[in-house]
């Protein structure tokens, strides 16, 4: 079967709406698509986004839309907390609006600190024409950066004014790993470690954390993250899993075709387990009616 658990549209930083990728979807014949973007849940229901799909390409979408999230963990720099299948989305939303709050302030302290350590003035009122709402972010503090030339890309903003190197940097608000389990959980979701290569720890550092969070409530991991994950590590990967008897997962984290250029969709059996869970069998026997 071929599906993706992990899927980044412009409803946070990837470069295509998530129109278009269910179009993509159909295209390729995925069966189960899921979008996880980072600290946001859609109003627009998977049933009303594929009713979208069918006025705009007068076509049936034959793609089973999971809903899901992808949240910014605290307690260590690199890790991300899949949450699929939340039943509840006030709860989340409430709680993402909150922090959205706390950042906005951070980001206002960046600005304030880029304005002392670089001489360089940017209003809130610069950023409006980047700004989904009225918060702003660090990703709009560096969209905002590279669309007037100041830097080149992504890696020399956060070098030179967002990141941890820089000396008008701010920590951001985010959810401990303890929170964002809970907080999925009590959504009525699956909490699902991503990609764990990015936390850059030894087996056995890995070993321990995986311990430490399968306390906590975690479900599942992403063994198998086609952007970033070695056949070594998928290895590594698949043992803890079966280890701590956490369910699979897999996805390619796609955000743009350059980055990505096989696109969406992978074509494996590492998300048998998660397939097999009632809940989720529930969803794709729903949507193959």
């Amino acid at each position: 079967m071929i599906y993706d658990l992990h899927v980044h549209s412009t409803s946070s930083d990837g470069k295509k709406t998530r129109l278009e990728l269910v179009r993509d979807a159909n295209y390729k014949g995925l069966k189960v698509l899921s979008f996880t973007d980072h600290s946001f849940i859609d109003d627009v229901t998977e049933e009303e986004l594929n009713q979208q799909y069918e006025q705009t390409y007068h076509d049936k979408s034959k793609v089973i839309l999971l809903n899901g999230i992808e949240l910014d963990i605290g307690d260590h720099g690199s890790m991300h907390m899949l949450g699929y299948n939340l039943k509840d989305k006030t709860l989340i939303k409430q709680e993402l609006e909150k922090l959205k709050y706390k950042n906005n302030e951070v980001c206002e302290q960046i600005l304030r600190n880029i304005k002392k350590y670089h001489n360089l003035v940017i209003t809130k009122e610069d950023l409006f024409p980047y700004m989904k709402d009225e918060f702003i972010t660090k990703r709009i503090i560096i969209e905002y950066l590279i669309q007037k030339g100041i830097v080149k890309n992504n890696d020399e903003a956060s070098l030179k004014y967002t990141g941890r190197q820089a000396k008008s940097y701010e920590k951001r608000a985010e959810f401990t790993s303890e929170e964002a389990i809970d907080l999925i959980k009590k959504s009525g979701g699956i909490p699902v470690l991503a990609h764990p290569t990015t936390l850059h720890m030894t087996n056995g550092e890995l070993d321990d954390e995986i311990s430490r969070l399968k306390d906590l409530g975690l479900v599942g991991m992403e063994v198998n993250n086609t952007s970033k994950t070695s056949i070594s590590q998928l290895n590594i990967y698949r043992m803890l899993a079966d280890k701590y008897e956490l369910v699979k997962t897999s996805g390619t984290d796609f955000h743009r075709v350059d980055r990505n250029p096989f696109c969406i969709g992978v074509n494996n059996s590492d998300s048998d387990s998660f397939f097999n869970l009632p809940e989720i069998k529930e969803v794709i026997e729903k949507g193959r009616r």
